[in-house]
């Protein structure tokens, strides 16, 4: 329980290539924001629907209706997220590999150190790794900005 306490990780000075090219800190810093996700979020769904359950009639069956929803799709969008972190060690790889294959075209040696600079490898997954962060959080936050949305309607038209 509580916020993910793991940093994006970064290889170590002391590192090895094959040290510093291991996915697993990655997905264990993927699956901490996931869980991070799913331990938040749930509980402001589930205090929003009791807002609008109490609000009137159609908010509280809509926030019923919430609630069937959530608990009908749960499972096949939990397996579906459960799947990133596999795209994600896949798409390190593949980035991985190809700077390897530059590395050994310009006949140069490989320095960890450089794979977070701005033009390195290790850098540009970490950028798509955030991304797909934020994309899954947009996802997972979808259906409470529904609920705000039919809030924020019921509300203006009783003004």
């Amino acid at each position: 329980p509580g916020k993910a306490r793991i940093e994006l990780p970064a290889p170590a000075p002391q590192d090895t290539v094959e040290q510093a090219a291991d996915f697993e800190p990655y997905r264990r810093y993927y699956l901490a924001h996931q869980r991070d996700m799913n331990a938040n979020i749930g509980p402001l769904r589930a205090s929003l629907r009791a807002a609008l359950s109490r609000r009137s009639p159609a908010l509280a069956r809509l926030a019923a209706l919430d609630a069937v929803m959530e608990q009908a799709l749960a499972e096949r969008e939990r397996a579906l997220l459960a799947t990133v972190p596999g795209w994600l060690e896949r798409r390190f790889a593949h980035l991985f590999q190809a700077h390897q294959a530059a590395q050994a075209d310009a006949d140069a040696t490989d320095d960890p150190a450089h794979w977070m600079r701005p033009d390195g490898w290790l850098a540009a997954f970490c950028r798509d790794m955030q991304t797909v962060l934020l994309a899954e959080l947009e996802l997972r936050l979808q259906p409470l900005a529904g609920l705000i949305e039919a809030l924020d309607n019921e509300m203006g038209k009783q003004q």
